[in-house]
């Protein structure tokens, strides 16, 4: 199914309404599996990302929904949105200037992200990895722009090729939470 025209026309239906895009954000929380599970690890990161001025990274922003509750939840953090193409940022440009003035939209691709080493302390990539071709280029680049000690936080929808595969482990953490291995003192 080509979404891309959909996200078009709720994009049109929005505007620059912010009351409008605040509200379909919580609806999107709501009714999306994923958004729980995404709150969920945010609310746990809540107690380790102590810094004040701590530095977020969408990595595929989109509509801006998990910016959004980023910036809600880390009150005093800087957010950049990552996004390879404007149109697929579906109009947030004006809600973000508005509302969430410390948030900066990036035009860039996550296999190699404009941005630099060791800035963030949190990067957030929310159904992206299904849409790139160099999935260890785009974890290199996640690995290159978190600062030691950072948190990975990824949703990627499962496709099952057949009934026979097996299930996936549970995440090896706690709440899912890996820590960067930079800050494991380990290579990988």
């Amino acid at each position: 199914m080509e979404y891309d025209p959909i996200k078009q026309s709720l994009a049109r239906l929005l505007g620059r309404s912010a009351a409008l895009r605040r509200l379909f954000f919580l609806a999107l929380d709501i009714l999306f599996l994923r958004a729980w599970y995404v709150r969920r690890e945010l609310r746990l990161l809540k107690s380790r990302i102590t810094n004040h001025e701590s530095t977020i990274l969408d990595a595929g922003m989109g509509f801006g929904q998990y910016s959004d509750r980023m910036l809600r939840t880390f009150k005093d953090a800087t957010l950049v949105g990552l996004e390879i193409d404007r149109r697929h940022i579906y109009g947030g440009e004006s809600y973000f200037r508005s509302i969430h003035p410390k948030a900066h939209i990036v035009l860039g691709d996550v296999q190699v992200q404009p941005l630099a080493a060791e800035k963030f302390d949190l990067v957030l990539t929310v159904d992206v990895m299904e849409h790139v071709e160099d999935d260890k280029a785009t974890f290199a680049e996640f690995r290159r722009v978190l600062k030691p000690g950072g948190y990975l936080v990824m949703h990627t929808p499962r496709v099952v090729d057949s009934e026979d595969d097996p299930p996936l482990p549970p995440p090896a953490s706690q709440g899912g939470m890996v820590k960067s291995p930079a800050s494991r003192g380990g290579d990988g």
